[in-house]
């Protein structure tokens, strides 16, 4: 995003700014806050709000804020929090692969998982990343933990954080299938799953559309006994418009364990339809899905065939 941009998309968004003498609510006061931070940071503003305006208008103001400050600290830190993140994501611009790529790969040390970790965390300190974060990677690390899955599909490969995440904590016999649409990016991700010390007999790096690799992900499988030719775990990081119809072009292909998977959808954007349509397809197919945990931008959906539950059932009683 080009200067010029940044400076028409402010100016298009302080019509609510308070003038000198205005009463405003607490929550005006913290918009004009977070405005002036913007302001400070970037050097754009309207006309009128150079910076003596700033000042008188900012005088009256003085009292309310150190009230709305003793009163509402908790408020007041996340919402400024919310007003720094906001204005790093319109200042940072676009995810870049290849700059993600070459910052973890110079900053990690070679053969340590933990270490690749740590520098992604690190890049997305101060960098747009579309890896998961440790918040949300701890949540996935206690889903496989719990699920302790052999077989793990996961939609979206990006530069290899969630990958990486994941085969850490699979065992010996463990085996990773990842898909990713971007060839470069598969790439760059395949290259940072080797830097972290896996080897190609634990995962695979398959280049598509999930619609198309879908279909013909049987031939990298080999039935087993636990999960007979389908996975006990999937990742969905792709596109959350694809997630209700890669969830059930995976059942059609039987490709989830019939006797439980667990299907771990990440959503970035908590108003997206998509969560929505997956939220129907349970309550309307409660015979073989629900919702096993929920955290905030990550939900876990659970698989599990009728006919394996009434055989189940049946060996209890």
């Amino acid at each position: 995003m080009n200067k010029a941009s940044i400076k028409q998309h402010i100016q298009a968004s302080t019509s609510w700014i308070p003038t000198k003498g205005q009463v405003v609510d607490f929550s005006t006061l913290l918009l004009y806050l977070q405005y002036c931070s913007v302001q400070a940071v970037t050097g754009f503003a309207p006309a009128i709000m150079n910076s003596w305006v700033v000042a008188v208008t900012s005088v009256p103001l003085l009292p309310a804020v150190v009230v709305a400050f003793t009163h509402h600290s908790h408020t007041v830190a996340k919402r400024c929090c919310d007003g720094v993140a906001w204005m790093l994501r319109l200042l940072r611009g676009n995810v870049c692969p290849r700059s993600t790529h070459a910052f973890v790969f110079s900053q990690c040390t070679h053969g340590k998982a933990e270490s690749v970790l740590e520098a992604f965390d690190l890049y997305a300190d101060t960098h747009p990343s579309a890896s998961i974060g440790p918040r949300m990677g701890e949540a996935l690390d206690e889903v496989v933990r719990r699920v302790r899955p052999t077989r793990v599909l996961e939609l979206g490969t990006h530069c290899g954080y969630s990958a990486v995440s994941l085969l850490r904590l699979l065992p010996p016999a463990g085996r990773l299938i990842t898909v990713e649409q971007d060839p470069q990016v598969a790439d760059l991700g395949e290259e940072i799953i080797l830097v972290a010390g896996f080897k190609h007999a634990h995962f695979q790096v398959l280049t598509g559309k999930s619609c198309e690799v879908i279909p013909q992900l049987h031939s990298y499988l080999e039935p087993t006994q636990e999960t007979g030719g389908g996975f006990d775990l999937v990742l969905m990081d792709h596109d959350p418009s694809l997630y209700l119809l890669d969830l059930l072009a995976l059942e059609r292909e039987e490709l989830l364990c019939p006797s439980g998977c667990s299907v771990v959808v990440i959503f970035r954007n908590h108003r997206d339809k998509s969560l929505e349509e997956l939220k129907e397809l349970v309550r309307n197919r409660q015979d073989c899905y629900r919702i096993k945990s929920q955290l905030d931008g990550m939900m876990e959906i659970f698989f599990e065939m009728q006919s394996t539950k009434a055989g189940s059932s049946n060996m209890t009683h």
